[in-house]
């Protein structure tokens, strides 16, 4: 997650976001989108503080802190303090219509796609090693992961945008088809009525 975050850092620089919110924003799935990240930041953050707040009070470390060896657990303060922050940011300017909004949801969805690969992957090889017992998180990452990828596939490359035959080959240009005038074929010289 770091690489990506300094990443986008580095890039901004020649990122023109109002050309990223032209070029997707007719038939982007911007509200689809936006409610998923939201549901996605709520929920986790709900989770990890709800996890938090009970390891507080019954004073002990959280368990995946513990299970890591440290005071707090890394994937909650990545999480808390990047990734759920950057999701709803997100939701709210394509909500908003806003030009950033647009540039930051295919990679925030990448990121969201990267992560329900990466936790099902782990997920599995530990009840494989028999240090977990319940595959139920993995459906879950996957699942989530399998629908982001879907509303990115519509964000990337919306129906009004298909590849006219023949024509300049740029997905980006919008394709009408032409007047049936313009198709019929001429008559041969005496055939006419």
């Amino acid at each position: 997650m770091g690489l990506s975050f300094y990443g986008l850092v580095g890039v901004r620089e020649f990122l023109v976001p109002d050309e990223v919110a032209k070029a997707y924003s007719p038939g982007a799935p911007r509200r689809s989108i936006a409610l998923t990240f939201l549901l996605l930041a709520v929920s986790a953050a709900a989770g990890e503080v709800k996890e938090i707040v009970e390891a507080l009070r019954a004073g002990q470390i959280p368990r995946g802190a513990a299970e890591a060896g440290q005071f707090t657990d890394p994937i909650h303060v990545l999480d808390l303090c990047f990734l759920l922050p950057a999701l709803m940011i997100a939701a709210v300017m394509l909500l908003r219509r806003k030009q950033m909004g647009y540039a930051l949801a295919p990679v925030l969805s990448v990121m969201l796609i990267l992560i329900s690969i990466e936790v099902p992957a782990m997920m599995v090889v530990l009840f494989k090693k028999g240090l977990a017992s319940d595959l139920s998180p993995a459906v879950t990452f996957g699942a989530a992961g399998a629908f982001v990828a879907v509303l990115l596939g519509w964000y990337l490359y919306p129906k009004h945008t298909a590849r006219h035959p023949g024509g300049s080959g740029d997905p980006l240009q919008a394709w009408t088809p032409a007047p049936l005038a313009k198709h019929r074929v001429a008559e041969p010289a005496g055939m006419a009525s």
